[in-house]
């Protein structure tokens, strides 16, 4: 998918059973596959059941910035406490979620929302368990333990659990198929929900150039004794300080932006990044541009706008071009 210096940019697709804890299932395959693949992410895409009637249609995507598990509980004479986790999807992937959505156009029409869009809910919560819960009162204590929670399904506790342990970035994206509360969905809901959710991750994949320097898994990350001093740098002190305000800026860091200009007849695309840089400036801009033809590309980091980043990138991309004959600047 896409070419990021002239390497092509790959997906790989695993299959499991439902159930994150099943011997077949996402927790007991993912960490094979990820030790033979090494890939930069993991996506854990497919169908889910909705809470709500008023929040959710059947259809839409959850791109679940929380994951909730809900199975782990104490049972006492008076009440049921909750002992399960909350967690946020992985840091990288999740500065990316809020964008999830950006230029995504369906690939299925479906007549029951002729005259409304599907939507993808990318700052909801999503519950995982070993059940498959389709039961009024079930999902009814659900929602009176889980109020913010807006989906339920069964492979997103396996893939946390093995990405934790393997330090990989993970994501679950899940395409509504049926409500909790009912068993009656049916096939024509489970292949476009599956669809949709498929769609949305083709979509966060579609520029490589977002994932260009995130590190593939490296299994040595799991036995740090063992790595080699040099690939085990002490962290930055700008590191912790943007770790601390992840939550702050994580709707504006790391959004990525692009276009496509015409330069003497050649096609220039434009990239443009928006991140937090440090307690001194905040955030900067980057842009990187790139010859489609030739392949050259000139990078430029650090700058106030947008504009100022894309334009330096630009120059350096312009004289280069010249430098080596391709065009002729003085035709401007």
């Amino acid at each position: 998918m896409g070419e990021i210096d002239s390497e092509t940019f790959q997906i790989a697709l695993m299959q499991c059973c439902e159930g994150g804890g099943q011997p077949v299932g996402a927790g007991v395959t993912l960490p094979k596959a990820v030790d033979m693949l090494r890939p930069k992410v993991v996506f854990c895409v497919g169908s889910c059941a909705a809470l709500h009637y008023d929040k959710t249609r059947l259809g839409d995507v959850v791109a679940a910035a929380k994951l909730t598990t809900y199975a782990y509980r104490r049972v006492t004479a008076n009440k049921v406490i909750p002992c399960g986790f909350s967690v946020p999807a992985s840091k990288s992937i999740l500065q990316l979620i809020p964008c999830a959505a950006f230029g995504w156009k369906p690939p299925l029409k479906n007549p029951k929302l002729e005259h409304e869009e599907v939507k993808v809910h990318s700052n909801g919560e999503i519950l995982s368990g070993p059940e498959e819960i389709a039961s009024v009162s079930r999902r009814n204590e659900l929602v009176q333990l889980y109020p913010n929670a807006i989906a339920v399904e069964m492979d997103g506790d396996g893939v946390f659990a093995a990405s934790h342990d393997l330090k990989t970035e993970w994501i679950v994206i899940k395409g509504i198929s049926r409500y909790a509360d009912c068993s009656d969905g049916c096939d024509d809901w489970f292949v476009f929900a599956n669809a949709m959710a498929a769609s949305v991750v083709n979509n966060i994949l579609s520029e490589p150039y977002v994932f260009e320097e995130w590190p593939h898994y490296n299994n040595s990350r799991r036995n740090p004794s063992k790595e080699p001093a040099d690939l085990n740098p002490v962290p930055p002190t700008n590191e912790k300080v943007n770790s601390m305000l992840g939550s702050l800026v994580g709707s504006v860091v790391g959004k990525y932006k692009t276009r496509k200009i015409n330069y003497q007849g050649r096609v220039i695309s434009c990239f443009l990044r928006y991140r937090f840089h440090n307690l001194v400036d905040l955030f900067v801009y980057d842009g990187i541009v790139r010859d489609n033809e030739s392949g050259m590309e000139e990078k430029s980091k650090n700058h106030k706008t947008g504009e100022e980043a894309i334009e330096h990138a630009l120059r350096k991309l312009k004289q280069r071009l010249h430098d080596e004959g391709v065009v002729n600047v003085d035709k401007e």
